[in-house]
């Protein structure tokens, strides 16, 4: 058009500059004509009439896709703005080639993700879009494709309790058959948690079978062996971990306040927060005693109405109870002038004590120091010594209950004919059980005796020492593990006088006791040893520990049974002279629970053989004992405390309080509880 506007410009002023008179006039009337001419040529105009650049195309490409996608998941749709025919054609990528492109169009596709089971890690895929001509600049999306792996842990430490049930949900849904105790597990300080696995869906949760424990940090973890519904493999394995609230002690209360005096309590509990306590209690104001108990809620910290045991009038002593983790309980104690051995059994289906019987006729040979345990199934076996009637001798003798016939068998002679005292019993998970007491012929030294229940053959083994030594034994403390393992402590008297605590240890599997271990905090006497185990196979041991010139500590010592070493850490009291102004300590009493963190309780002479309760914990984790504290509320302590600990950590305590301006001692219990 430029040139063409020239061109025209050029003649008009050309042939009008050379023309005069009437050809002028001929002249401006074809200058009209070209001017005519230069605007059909396109020239004149000012420059906004000018034609403009046309705009690029811009391309946008949007997914309907508003989260990462699951492999295996609905297609995704693709949508294109921006492109038109000026762009030309569009072409469409993958990269990488995982999942496909399908229905490519000048507005969009469709992605379709890979199967299920295609990805075993997350994978990112980009879909670039790339004009063909007019110059518009290609453009992309990614999309994060989700293969199989953790989605979601709980709890958190915020929210865990003891009735937890941690669980994982997937991106997907799970395998149950690939949830295994192996690939999918919870653990606490001492080792793997016994526990139950389920799936629904995405989701698995792994239930403790006997639940968590206050005070406690627990791991759950899942390895690579866990697979989804559609057999993908976890990526890599995952752990996380969570921490139960410490337990707390609560304010003591009295069980009863009759108005005459009553013994110290002998306390259980069950796995389903319920504690007993059995006790003593003078009924006339004479000395007529009879045995009563009590029901305690663990989780609305109440002690129930006091049931009478005994017969009424007939005279009652030594009473003691085991319970088992279903909430039934079994209380025995002696009766009559010439004590026979008597049972009450307390059924939890129906909250009900049932009628006491006498399970060892009376005698002249009256049966004295009751004990009893019970097993998972309901059975119990009791251990007493008696004397015989030959001079002073004393035997030890055993009876059973069995629970699915609801009957007591007969009872059935342990010891030998030397004389046999302060026996003990306790079973182990499969039903088996051990008894232990000490024996010696007349004029001889005591030696630490066991026998072992087989639930197999329902029959006792035959008695058999555990350790001769020059000194004699007495007190033994048994204790029995899970697996059937056991450790048996004992005082015994030292060639300088002096009364040493030993302890041995059984193995289940070799039916073999080892060689005595000489456990000691110090080079006087060690009284009140006290002996545990953990479900791992550890070993705690507590007693009381004499410095001489009245010089006392409370000591404790732990056996790994992973390294196979004991450790004697510094005492848990120090050293303290006995007197007023100092106060020792007495008594000690221990529980450890089912995540290895233990319990010590004892009382403390604060002055003038006044005795407050007092304790200590350990942390199993942390392999340490905590400073000692009195228990809250507690008062002037009468007679011996007794403890039990429950499988989420609970422990009761019950002890006979002097009231304050009296002689009358009442039955009073605390709880360390988080509920």
């Amino acid at each position: 058009m430029t040139d063409c506007t020239t061109s025209l410009r050029e003649n008009l002023l050309t042939f009008v500059g050379t023309t005069t008179g009437a050809g002028r006039c001929a002249a401006l009337a074809l200058s009209l004509a070209l001017a005519v001419s230069l605007v059909a040529c396109g020239g004149g105009g000012d420059a906004s009439s000018q034609p403009q650049p046309q705009p690029q195309p811009t391309l946008n490409l949007t997914s309907n896709a508003t989260a990462a996608v699951l492999e295996g998941s609905a297609p995704v749709s693709l949508t294109l703005g921006g492109a038109t025919s000026a762009t030309g054609a569009i072409g469409w990528s993958l990269s990488p080639l995982v999942g496909s492109l399908s229905s490519t169009s000048m507005t969009g596709a469709i992605y379709t993700p890979p199967a299920a089971g295609s990805l075993n890690a997350d994978t990112t895929v980009t879909v670039t879009v790339t004009p063909a001509a007019g110059g518009a600049a290609s453009t992309q999306i990614a999309i994060k494709l989700i293969a199989f792996g953790v989605k979601a842990t709980a709890p958190s430490s915020a929210v865990a309790t003891v009735d937890t049930q941690p669980s994982v949900t997937f991106t997907r849904d799970v395998s149950l058959t690939s949830l295994t105790s192996s690939s999918f597990s919870i653990s606490g300080p001492i080792g793997a948690v016994p526990a139950s696995i389920s799936a629904s869906g995405p989701t698995a949760s792994i239930t403790p079978t006997r639940g968590l424990v206050w005070g406690t940090h627990y791991n759950v973890s899942l390895t690579t062996q866990v697979t989804s519904a559609v057999n993908q493999t976890l990526p890599a394995a995952v752990t996380f971990g969570f921490d139960i609230p410490a337990a707390a002690w609560l304010p003591a209360a009295p069980i009863a306040s009759p108005s005459l005096t009553t013994g110290s309590p002998v306390v259980a509990s069950d796995a389903h927060g319920h504690g007993f306590a059995i006790w003593q209690q003078d009924t006339d104001g004479t000395g007529t005693w009879n045995i009563f108990a009590s029901v305690v809620d663990i989780r609305t910290h109440t002690a129930g109405v006091p049931i009478r045991l005994s017969t009424p009038g007939s005279a009652a002593y030594a009473p003691a109870i085991a319970a088992n983790e279903a909430g039934d309980a079994i209380a025995v104690w002696t009766q009559n002038s010439n004590p026979s051995a008597y049972a009450a059994r307390y059924d939890h289906a129906t909250g009900l004590w049932g009628a006491a019987a006498a399970i060892e006729p009376p005698s002249t040979n009256g049966v004295q120091s009751p004990q009893i345990a019970m097993d998972a199934s309901g059975n119990a076996l009791v251990v007493w010594q008696q004397y015989t009637g030959i001079g002073l001798l004393r035997a030890v003798s055993a009876q059973r209950y069995d629970a699915a016939a609801d009957t007591w068998g007969t009872r059935v002679l342990l010891s030998s004919a030397d004389d046999a005292t302060a026996p003990q019993v306790a079973f182990d998970a499969a039903g088996n059980a051990m008894a232990a007491w000490t024996q010696g012929a007349s004029g001889t030294t005591f030696q630490p005796t066991v026998s072992r229940w087989s639930a197999s053959t329902q029959t006792w083994s035959t008695p058999s020492g555990v350790q001769l030594a020059a000194g004699g034994a007495f007190n033994p403390q048994l204790a029995v593990a899970a697996n059937g393992d056991a450790a048996l402590a004992w005082s015994q008297d030292q060639l300088n006088g002096m009364i040493g605590l030993e302890v041995s240890r059984f193995s289940a599997a070799n039916a073999t006791w080892s060689t005595a271990q000489p456990i000691s905090g110090g080079t006087g006497t060690s009284n009140w040893g006290q002996v545990k185990m953990d479900p791992a196979g550890n070993i705690l041991l507590l007693w009381q520990q004499i410095h001489g010139a009245n010089v006392y500590s409370l000591n404790a010592a732990r056996y790994s049974a992973a390294s196979g070493t004991w450790n004697i850490p510094p005492a848990i009291e120090g050293l303290s002279p006995a007197s007023f102004a100092n106060p020792y300590s007495y008594a000690p009493t221990l529980v450890v629970d089912a995540a290895g963190n233990a319990t010590a309780i004892w009382q403390r002479d604060i002055g003038g053989s006044v005795f407050n309760l007092y304790y200590a914990r350990y942390d199993s984790l942390a392999d340490t004992w905590g400073p000692a504290t009195p228990v809250q509320g507690a008062g002037l302590i009468a007679g011996l405390q007794s403890a039990s600990v429950d499988q989420s950590g609970n422990v009761l305590v019950g002890w006979g309080e002097t009231l304050p301006g009296t002689s009358i001692v009442n039955p009073y219990f605390a709880l360390l509880t988080g509920y």
